[in-house]
């Protein structure tokens, strides 16, 4: 069995000052990867939510790992998918029918 803490971690980016005002921002991460969980899941919707290709895209990580993640978004889908969303705004015009349409 997978240490809870090999699965996801939450990583706090919060500003460590108090100028200018910032939100809190808590990150999360698969494990130790350093891949961010909206990372993970976008890429689950570009291989149109097919199991075996998301696993092969992240084939250096467990299956628990990516189970965590995606378990994660689905609990928090109101912070994941904007970050989603915002990654998207970001792809050039000629790019943007690769997009899933969810975000298009």
């Amino acid at each position: 069995m997978t240490a809870a803490r090999d699965l996801l971690t939450l990583i706090d980016d919060s500003p460590r000052d108090d100028w200018p005002p910032r939100p809190r921002e808590v990150r999360a991460r698969i494990g130790d990867s350093g891949i961010e969980v909206w990372e993970a899941v976008r890429t689950f919707y570009e291989v149109d939510e097919d199991w075996a290709r998301f696993r092969d895209c992240y084939d250096w990580l467990t299956e628990d790992q990516l189970r965590a993640a995606l378990a994660y978004a689905e609990k928090h889908w109101d912070v994941i998918e904007p970050r989603i969303a915002e990654n998207y705004a970001y792809v050039p015009a000629p790019f943007r029918d690769a997009i899933p349409a969810r975000w298009r």
